[in-house]
């Protein structure tokens, strides 16, 4: 029997597009309104999308008062599971925030909004629209601030620049969207109708609302977002990307798309331009875009042409160690084919995100065979387009244990572990920590503890498509071992005991519970979880006690494999001083720790903190969502599978080569925190 399809979700629409303004003292643009005309036009023949639910302000259409209502009133209209993109091309600035956010914890001394200049902005008494105001707008129709909040997914596309006056010299005939600063702090009784004042009011605290939302934006803080009369250069490279062949088929993750447009940009600024990727709540990177439907294509690095090199979207932060790359031979995909390698590469360095590709005879890549000496062979990869490179973490050891007599499941089995998606990507022997468990009828993965296996998933089903799912699942194990096993690098130009780490929880009597180090590399942390009395709340800082500016970045693994960034998406660096710097608060982000299965009496959970003097450009990108609610379970489908995890086998960016002896710029501090249910009465 056919199952019937499920309606898709409704997608609205709301696009701003803002060549004129009002202020003369405010440059006008002119390729704005031609983004949102572009942007209709292959959203629409992409998505199908009805007028209705489509809705264009340009120019002296888009005022402050106006922007705020059609956004309140055009996705007013949306259901729980429909979708929402806000696109906006104008001038972008930033402005003083009020001291309130300050006072309250939420911006450091001197904090700025980011904001987006409106049609009327800066006239007498009419205010930029904040990064605060957009957050508090989503809140509002997501419904976070009841009980019962809207699943609504919130896409935002911002193709203006927040640099203040830290523009950089460009070609004629870009120019930059972008207008000075004021100078003027704005007061809290400012922010949409007065809702911030009255929260502080009212509750005697102030908080910036959650949300679920994904922002892609022109460019990094310190850069310019470029534009000619054709359109802004980030929105041209979302278009190209939406529009490729590549994408007839199948839509890219959000991850996978930020990939492509950040080299497409790149390419057409001339390496000035960097887009910019952020997200806040439950949202997940490695989603299809726009959530239509999933994406088939097996998750590989990307390979991009920039600064010069070839280089795969992959870092040593992301848990590959580099004498695993040492002559490793890696296959080089066209997205369009991933049966057949175009042709095999060679790694040269690896830096903390990516990784360079070694040049082989003034040419990259070597013929299929890999044989040939016959140079006037090989070919160049156009570096205007973006490859895939089956490339991954270490190999994972497996134990094989095949309960069957059929010739031909062991057939399958070889014929996939030979192919390049999974050649070298384990080793089996008896002594392996989690075993493949094959039988006429299914296929487990299985942890080996001292007394028993522990079945960690599993599907009832058993041919190649399940061999294949299965196989990728063990990928996702590989990565997320990899990670937790990244040792600090053995010369740093960082000392790692001028990193002093602070967890906090609160305990179930409301007592704060401090634990620092600093000349330690890793520390343990055991906390009783009561589940009547519910999730633990905690908070991790850091102290910089270097002589430089550092970045900082928390990564959290779970114990169902799932791998998450903690920190804020967004590239600050921080000076040495004497405070703390907090990196995350599950106080503000209403989460903490617990076991969510009832038969599950002791996890484990680790947070690694990378300490960096560079910023990572996608820090998204080691993401794994893990097994979710089928870990420990079987499923009857791929499909079934496929529900809590979709594309699960998540991209990562990893590597490090063996070829580089030079001091890395990055260290990594870890923390370990097992919870050990209790009775609630104990």
């Amino acid at each position: 029997m056919v199952n019937k399809r499920e309606k898709k979700p409704d997608i609205f629409v709301l696009s701003i597009g803002i060549n004129e303004y009002e202020n003369k003292r405010i440059a006008n643009l002119t390729g704005c309104v031609k983004d949102t005309l572009n942007l209709k036009q292959v959203l629409q023949a992409k998505f199908n999308i009805p007028n209705s639910q489509y809705k264009i302000l340009i120019n002296e259409q888009a005022t402050r008062r106006k922007i705020i209502r059609s956004f309140r009133n055009h996705f007013s209209q949306l259901k729980n599971g429909d979708i929402a993109l806000f696109h906006f091309s104008g001038h972008g600035s930033w402005e003083k925030t009020s001291p309130a956010f300050v006072e309250a914890g939420l911006e450091s001394l001197g904090g700025r909004n980011e904001v987006i200049v409106c049609h009327d902005s800066n006239v007498p008494y009419i205010y930029n629209i904040a990064d605060k105001e957009i957050r508090w707008l989503v809140a509002e129709l997501q419904n976070t601030f009841e009980g019962s909040p809207k699943e609504i997914h919130f896409v935002c596309l911002f193709d203006c620049c927040h640099a203040g006056s830290s523009t950089r010299g460009i070609n004629a005939p870009l120019i930059v969207r972008m207008t000075p600063s004021l100078k003027k702090v704005r007061p809290l009784n400012s922010y949409l109708e007065g809702q911030y004042s009255q929260l502080k009011k009212h509750s005697g605290k102030l908080f910036i609302p959650p949300v679920n939302l994904v922002s892609l934006a022109a460019c990094s803080p310190r850069e310019s977002a470029l534009e000619d009369q054709n359109g802004g250069v980030f929105m041209r490279s979302l278009i190209q990307v939406l529009s490729s062949d590549f994408l007839n088929t199948e839509l890219p993750t959000y991850a996978n798309l930020f990939s492509l447009m950040r080299a497409f940009t790149r390419q057409k600024s001339d390496n000035t331009q960097t887009p910019y990727f952020e997200y806040f709540g439950t949202f997940n990177p490695n989603n299809t875009f726009l959530l239509l439907e999933k994406s088939k294509a097996p998750l590989l690095p990307n390979v991009i042409f920039e600064n010069g090199y070839w280089r795969v979207v992959m870092g040593a932060i992301h848990g590959l160690q580099k004498d695993i790359i040492r002559d490793l031979k890696i296959p080089i995909y066209d997205p369009s084919d991933m049966e057949n390698p175009l042709f095999y590469a060679y790694c040269d360095r690896i830096e903390l995100e990516f990784t360079k590709l070694k040049e082989i005879k003034n040419s990259l890549f070597k013929p299929k065979d890999f044989q040939g000496t016959n140079f006037e062979e090989f070919r160049v990869l156009d570096p205007k387009k973006t490859y895939l490179a089956g490339l991954s973490c270490s190999t994972l050891p497996i134990r094989l244990n095949i309960e069957s007599e059929d010739v031909k499941i062991k057939e399958l089995l070889t014929l996939e572990l030979n192919s390049d998606l999974y050649r070298n990507q384990f080793i089996f022997t008896d002594s392996a920590k989690y075993t493949l468990h094959i039988t006429a009828r299914e296929i487990q993965i299985l942890c080996n503890r001292p007394d028993s296996l522990h079945l960690i998933y599993g599907i009832k089903k058993i041919d190649q498509s399940a061999i294949r799912h299965i196989l990728d699942q063990l990928k996702q194990i590989n990565r997320w071992e990899q990670l937790m096993a990244t040792p600090n690098p053995k010369k740093s130009l960082i000392n790692p005991e001028d990193i002093e780490v602070c967890f906090t929880y609160q305990d179930y009597n409301k007592q704060l519970n401090r634990v620092v180090f600093s000349t330690e590399d890793k520390i343990n942390v055991g906390l009783h979880y009561k589940k009547k009395k519910g999730p633990i709340p905690f908070v991790v800082e850091v102290k910089n006690n270097t002589s430089r500016k550092l970045y900082f970045y928390l990564i959290h693994l779970d114990h169902k494999f799932g791998i998450y960034q903690k920190h804020e998406n967004y590239p600050k660096g921080y000076y040495p001083n004497d405070m703390n710097t907090e990196i995350y608060n599950s106080f503000t982000a209403l989460t903490g720790l617990g076991i969510s299965d009832d038969e599950v009496m002791e996890t484990n959970d680790i947070f690694l903190l990378v300490a960096s003097k560079e910023n990572l450009q996608a820090p998204h990108a080691f993401e794994q969502l893990g097994f979710g609610k089928h870990f420990g379970k079987m499923v009857d489908s791929i499909e079934q599978g496929n529900q809590t995890f979709g594309n699960s086998s998540k991209k990562t960016r990893s590597e490090f080569s063996a070829t580089n002896q030079f001091k890395v710029n990055w260290i990594i501090k870890k923390i370990d925190v097992k919870l050990i249910r209790v009775t609630d009465n104990a």
